[in-house]
């Protein structure tokens, strides 16, 4: 958080994380510590929700910034409207620098490329926002978050400039006392008594401390215990190591995928159909190597898999999925091994795409 606000000061920001890891938290608990301006969020809402409609509309005559908003009499643009906003910002600019913060726009970006003219819509939109950035730099600053990485994205279309300015940072797991400073209070807040040795049974099973995480394994521990919240001084359920393991075999039943669906489903959304099938293979063979394997390995793997490619192309393209599973969230490489980042999001996808 401390690092988030000292790079604001200067700079904006593009913030990666994958799914449940904590940007919205993050995002809220900035917003409550800083200077709330009602109005500017209500105009801005008000933004872009008319974007949102002028992109939805059927063959438009112009790329959706310029598309005019009401009847024929109506001149004005949502590129108008915009950079109306931003000339009061501007004049404001003794109350204070806003913060604008963009969730999900690589979703955003995927669903306006499946347009009419998507490819020009989207490089046109990319660019404006560039140069929007570079003009209210003085004002305003800018963060970029989702669990599709919006640097990923651009890399694929050529686009990468258009990120030039952004600070990229990362969300990632809790520390190990930060994860285990959390255990201990909320065991007791949910009826559990969790000692040192289950919570770091909970830890090493977890393998990636992300709050998500932490949060399906206490509860399905509370479930298989039938604990109950303590009142009048009832005593904690006690917990073993054990249990820890019980209660995670039930989260990985296939009743219990569809917490962990998205990771695969966001696989589909942002790559196309050719390189989907090489990021499934190799997370498919990773998944039976706990302990990982070295890239040359994996590029054997993909020679095999796809042999009529120049071996030049293949490790490329590993490289490149490589790059983007481990800033996604998926993988980690350690002395030239890759491997699950998360025990539980390998031990899910050994039992989706192997058992």
């Amino acid at each position: 958080m401390l690092r988030l606000v000292r790079t604001l000061l200067n700079d904006s920001v593009l913030l990666s994380a994958p799914r449940r890891v904590g940007k919205s938290s993050l995002i809220l608990r900035l917003q409550q510590q800083g200077h709330f301006r009602a109005g500017l969020q209500q105009e801005l809402g008000s933004i872009i929700r008319t974007f949102m409609e002028s992109v939805g509309v059927s063959n438009p005559p112009v790329p959706g910034l310029d598309l005019p908003l009401g009847d024929a009499t109506v001149t004005a643009t949502i590129r108008g409207l915009i950079d109306s906003l931003f000339s009061n910002i501007q004049a404001q600019s003794n109350s204070g620098r806003p913060i604008i913060a963009i969730d999900e726009l690589p979703e955003f970006l995927l669903a306006l490329e499946k347009q009419d003219h998507g490819v020009r819509r989207v490089s046109e939109f990319l660019h404006w926002l560039r140069a929007l950035r570079q003009q209210s730099s003085d004002c305003v600053r800018w963060i970029f978050l989702g669990s599709i990485g919006l640097d990923t994205f651009v890399d694929q279309r050529s686009l990468t400039k258009t990120l030039a300015g952004l600070v990229p940072m990362s969300l990632g797991a809790w520390e190990p006392n930060e994860a285990d400073g959390f255990l201990r209070a909320i065991g007791p807040a949910v009826g559990l008594e969790l000692d040192a040795a289950v919570r770091a049974e909970i830890l090493e099973c977890a393998g990636w401390a992300i709050p998500y995480h932490l949060q399906i394994i206490i509860q399905s521990l509370v479930e298989l215990k039938s604990a109950r919240l303590p009142v009048n001084g009832q005593s904690l359920t006690a917990v073993t190591t054990g249990d820890v393991a019980a209660a995670i075999e039930r989260l990985l039943q296939p009743d219990g995928y569809m917490r962990f669906d998205t990771w695969r489903q966001r696989l589909r959304d942002q790559l196309g159909d050719s390189e989907h099938r090489v990021a499934m293979l190799i997370l498919k063979r990773l998944c039976t190597a706990p302990q990982g394997l070295p890239r040359e390995l994996l590029q054997l793997e993909l020679l095999r898999f796809r042999p009529q490619d120049p071996p030049d192309a293949t490790a490329e393209l590993l490289s490149r999925l490589l790059a983007m599973l481990q800033r996604d969230g998926y993988l980690l490489e350690q002395n030239g091994q890759y491997a699950f980042r998360s025990f539980l999001l390998r031990e899910y996808w050994h039992r989706r795409e192997v058992r």
